[in-house]
């Protein structure tokens, strides 16, 4: 997707058709931010005008089979149908393939892979899209409601879960962000007001994890899986292929930023503390030699969930970081997300 508007023109909202998929989008002088509803919603594009960068990553593969790929098995679906960007996931986060509650699940499930339904509209300088999907393997209605004003750097999102049965029900609730090798090479900076980090496991993530893991260091520091010290505010220099996980704990507020010394663009999020108390942070640099990475994908995930690991629902039950939602409740989150020159941030 490429810059495809001019300047001057206020906040609008319009559906179109890109490789098959219907596409929804909100632009104004400032931002274009385009979304899959029927792909789980993901935002597939938050794009800066002035500066023409879309800072969320696109993975290198065509689209116009996603609707239409072959079954996968739970633990890759997810990936069969990833395409980057920004997703939506509920009620189980990271990689997992289990049984619960009478449903298998897998990786991510299962809101990115469920078709939502949509509305644009428009009124006093602001354009609107709303979204909604009821899930399959649990009671779930997710609403969402994206708004950009005439003029404004910020996208806002508004979200609401309500559980439709009258039965207490363990959730994880994570923003799977990934920014683009554009917006993240080295030297790129991660500022999150945090206490402590985590690195993941052990065992480790991957077979390509860099750091140690079970590792619990003051934020932004951590160990190497050589033993050497790493600041993980700064994205690192890699000298081969990554893919790791770590969990940074201890916010002292909801919201970090993501700032491009090189492309002179930042991304600021502001999220509810009370609600992701974590921020997951996943490295790629190559990534494995597999779909949807195939050993070419350098990009940063820097994503607000309630729970860690990033391993399913089960293991966040395990470790009482699970969230309870009762029956017939409902929980509300609003993001905000600015992006900028990076002066401005």
């Amino acid at each position: 997707m490429g810059a495809l508007s001019a300047f001057g023109c206020g906040a609008r909202a319009y559906a179109w058709s890109y490789q098959g998929l219907t596409v929804v989008s909100l632009e104004n002088e400032v931002l274009r931010v385009s979304v899959l509803p029927e792909k789980g919603s993901d935002v597939v594009e938050l794009r800066h005008k002035p500066s023409d960068v879309n800072v969320l990553l696109t993975v290198p593969r065509g689209w116009e089979t996603l609707l239409r790929a072959p079954p996968s098995s739970p633990l890759t679906a997810f990936y069969a149908t990833y395409v980057g960007g920004w997703q939506d996931v509920l009620p189980s986060a990271g990689e997992a393939s289990f049984r619960f509650r009478g449903a298998e699940w897998g990786t991510n499930y299962e809101t990115p892979l469920l078709p939502w339904r949509y509305r644009v509209s428009q009124a006093a300088g602001e354009a609107l899209v709303e979204l909604v999907t009821e899930l399959v393997r649990y009671p779930f209605r997710v609403e969402k409601v994206l708004r950009l004003r005439d003029g404004s750097d910020t996208l806002v999102v508004e979200e609401r879960i309500t559980n439709l049965s009258d039965e207490d029900l363990e959730y994880m609730w994570l923003q799977h962000i990934v920014f683009a090798d554009s917006l993240v090479r080295e030297g790129c900076r991660v500022d999150i007001a945090a206490g402590t980090v985590l690195t993941h496991g052990p065992p480790e993530f991957s077979e390509l994890s860099f750091l140690k893991p079970g590792t619990l260091s003051e934020w932004p520091y951590s160990v190497s899986r050589s033993g050497e010290r790493v600041d993980l505010s700064v994205v690192p220099k890699f000298s081969g292929r990554v893919y790791d996980m770590a969990y940074v704990m201890d916010l002292s507020e909801g919201r970090f930023a993501v700032s491009s010394p090189e492309r002179g663009v930042s991304v600021e999020v502001e999220f509810p503390r009370e609600v992701f108390r974590y921020v997951w942070l996943l490295y790629l640099n190559g990534g494995p030699c597999q779909p949807p990475w195939h050993g070419r994908v350098r990009a940063l995930g820097v994503m607000p969930c309630t729970s860690y690991p990033a391993r399913g629902l089960l293991r966040a039950i395990e470790n009482e970081t699970a969230v309870v939602l009762r029956g017939g409740a409902s929980v509300s989150a609003e993001l905000r997300v600015r992006v900028s020159s990076g002066a401005e941030t």
